[in-house]
């Protein structure tokens, strides 16, 4: 179903999906004390320089980092707005794409012993080309189009280097609309866990973390009091 969002406010609400997204981690975080320690937003990684998956960062207790990136598009059902290979593979002339910038943050990281886990989350759905490669949440490089796995290969290097981003790399896609995403996240908090102002106390934590230069990383039981 199609939004009632404006078009001229898609990175507004980008922004918004994101801050969404950040918050369902905190409430995992909250409800495990011992999940993470710390979470942050538009974040980086002391003595790691991140390519493209840097808009939630969780490090867990072990050392290891949980990379998420958002991404938000206004009409979903909208043909040209899928999660397709097309999407993945596209770049400007003298640019990388996506799968390039999120394959070598992929690389470094599950080289070095330090990757939880890597993932996009979108609302966009994938197209049936797309759909036809997905194990779960996984691309499988053997189902690639022959096509597709040719540009896998020569943008990422080799085979090897697109089977390792495969193999760690998970697409959450068709996750729901702006709107239904933050009820379901304030039903998982309010009442049983704080009140209106609690969650709207996180809601503000979270854009000011988003914003400054200085990455916080948030604390839920700061955030999360009546």
């Amino acid at each position: 179903m199609a939004t009632d969002i404006k078009p001229t406010q898609l990175t507004r609400t980008g922004y918004e999906y994101q801050d969404l997204v950040c918050i369902g981690f905190i409430i995992d975080w909250y409800n495990d004390p011992h999940k993470y320690e710390w979470v942050r937003i538009e974040g980086d990684i002391e003595h790691e320089k991140l390519m493209g998956l840097d808009d939630v960062i969780c490090k867990r207790l072990d050392g290891s980092f949980e990379l998420t990136q958002v991404k938000f598009t206004i009409d979903p059902t909208r043909d040209d707005l899928a999660l397709s290979f097309d999407w993945l593979l596209s770049k400007k002339k003298s640019g990388t794409s996506m799968l390039q910038k999120w394959a070598q943050d992929v690389q470094n990281l599950s080289t070095s012993g330090k990757l939880a886990f890597a993932s996009l989350r979108t609302n966009r759905i994938p197209n049936q080309e797309f759909k036809n490669t997905l194990v779960g949440k996984l691309v499988d490089y053997k189902k690639l189009p022959q096509p597709v796995k040719e540009q896998f290969d020569l943008q990422l290097g080799g085979s090897q280097e697109a089977k390792n981003f495969c193999a760690n790399f998970n697409f959450a896609h068709s996750e729901q609309l702006i709107s239904d995403f933050e009820s379901r996240l304030h039903d998982r908090l309010v009442p049983d866990h704080t009140n209106e102002e609690g969650f709207h106390r996180l809601q503000r934590a979270i854009r000011q973390s988003a914003s400054r230069a200085t990455f916080l990383n948030i604390k839920p039981e700061l955030e999360l009091v009546n």
